[in-house]
């Protein structure tokens, strides 16, 4: 259980610290009319997502008191005066999962089904990860009643059932990007670099719930899709390139750009294991790669706004 538990709290810590939300430049956004249709559909899911996040931000604090807690009339004090957030947090994500069933799949007859395709399956997993994550905050709840009674078995159910907790926000980390992606054309690279990341989030939120004798083909195809974007954002860049080569002002967006498809190669190289240690080495490269990311991103977008500016 113990060793369950700090595992959780370590992945859960990690992706709190690696997490990024990519946005769009305006140089690369879709033709005017086509954005404003999906910025006005995809603005109140991307609000919902972000009170979602909120929503667990406001209980992951406790894996820090669970994993430092030197007794069990230690862990059970912290749970007993965390209660009440656990309990708000849980009516808040109930509610946000209605409002998620209240949200009209994207429909469009003017832009591309690929994109409508993406925007649609970002709503769906916002949906699953909404339950998810309320699934998961009522495991922590249910830790409580099982320390005052001393069950063993439940423990050690409630702490595997928690791992999974962290590899919840590969999920949301994932329908994120997705949202994203679709505010981009898809003959722009930062449309497949974005793809290329949701899809490595899937490969290892499947990775994190899977077991040495499970099917890793869910594995395999996402990483085989992320290479898929990758390969087709690294054409659409060389073209760009070619596109721009008399025009000297484009080359650090044009550079940005590469370097972030360079990245997004390197962690798709990161080969799925189930073993725990290659697990945990996978999220470290991975994470390298995210916050390097995060900051190639932050330069684009001010790079691509000075070059409208112009």
């Amino acid at each position: 259980m113990v060793r369950a538990l700090h595992i959780r709290s370590w992945i859960v810590a990690f992706f709190l610290a690696v997490s990024i939300v990519v946005s769009p430049s305006p140089a690369l956004a879709q033709g005017e009319a086509q954005l404003r249709e999906l910025v006005a559909w995809s603005a109140p899911l991307s609000d919902l997502q972000m009170r979602a996040q909120r929503a667990v931000r406001s209980v992951t604090a406790i894996n820090a008191g669970i994993r430092t807690a030197g007794s069990r009339d230690e862990v059970m004090t912290l749970l007993r005066a965390a209660q009440p957030t656990i309990t708000a947090a849980r009516a808040e994500l109930r509610a946000l999962r209605a409002e998620a069933d209240a949200l009209p799949a994207f429909v469009s007859e003017s832009i591309d089904e690929s994109i409508v395709s993406i925007a649609n399956i970002s709503l769906a997993e916002t949906k699953s990860s909404i339950d998810l994550f309320e699934g998961a905050i009522g495991d922590i709840q249910q830790m409580l009643p099982a320390l005052e009674r001393r069950d063993v078995a439940e423990l050690d159910r409630l702490a595997g059932r928690m791992v999974t907790f962290g590899a919840n926000f590969l999920r949301s980390q994932a329908s994120t990007m997705r949202l994203g992606q679709v505010q981009l054309s898809i003959t722009e690279p930062t449309h497949h670099i974005m793809g290329a990341r949701a899809e490595l989030m899937d490969g290892l939120y499947a990775m994190l719930n899977i077991s040495a004798a499970t099917d890793t083909s869910a594995i395999t195809a996402a990483i085989e899709r992320a290479r898929t974007n990758i390969r087709i954002g690294r054409g659409m860049a060389a073209a760009q390139r070619a596109t721009f080569a008399d025009t000297p002002e484009m080359e650090p967006l044009l550079s940005n750009t590469e370097q972030q498809l360079d990245l997004e190669r390197a962690s798709a190289r990161v080969t799925p294991r189930t073993p725990m240690p290659d697990l945990l080495e996978t999220l470290r490269v991975v994470g390298a790669h995210d916050r390097r990311l995060q900051t190639l991103n932050q330069q684009g977008a001010a790079l691509a706004a000075q070059w409208v500016d112009q």
